[in-house]
């Protein structure tokens, strides 16, 4: 049945209109409500599902990767590859930077699912962080690098 509402759900999003219609053809067709009178309160919990149902879709967060003279920033998500974790780490490594992310999980295809990171600067300074599939399908988790700032470095879960 969630799979009938997130499909009814997806359609109104597409098409922009006709928010209630499709909730009382839902409802009717269903039977979770046999009359044809619908109130607002008939409608609060397929509307509180819909929004649920909404917003835990991942986001669209394609890899962060800055490098400048003054500024590293990376972000990993559940978009980012394991193709671009080691191009990244080639990348870093000329820096004299390592980046590890032994312990992290891959899906089949090659996506991050859980992020192990560990990163160290050329004088052994450093950090480390893990996150799961949850917190990287809405959030960037990484580091940045900042010399102009204080603190110059900060790992974790990266502001917006």
């Amino acid at each position: 049945m969630l799979v009938a509402l997130k499909s009814q759900v997806l359609r109104i999003t597409k098409s922009g209109g006709q928010f209630l219609r499709v909730f009382y053809d839902f409802l009717c067709h269903s039977g979770i409500r046999k009359s044809a009178k619908i109130g607002l309160i008939d409608l609060g919990l397929p509307i509180l599902i819909c929004m649920i149902l909404i917003s835990c879709d991942p986001k669209e967060l394609p890899t962060i990767f800055l490098d400048t003279t003054d500024r590293i920033v990376l972000g990993f998500s559940h978009q980012t590859t394991r193709g671009e974790i080691t191009t990244i780490q080639d990348t870093l490594a000329k820096k004299g930077m390592m980046i590890d992310v032994t312990g992290s999980e891959f899906f089949e295809n090659g996506h991050l699912r859980v992020l192990n990171l560990k990163v160290v600067f050329p004088g052994g300074a450093g950090g480390k962080t893990r996150a799961d599939l949850m917190t990287i399908q809405h959030n960037y988790v990484g580091f940045e690098f900042d010399r102009t700032k204080s603190p110059g470095f900060v790992i974790g879960q990266l502001k917006k």
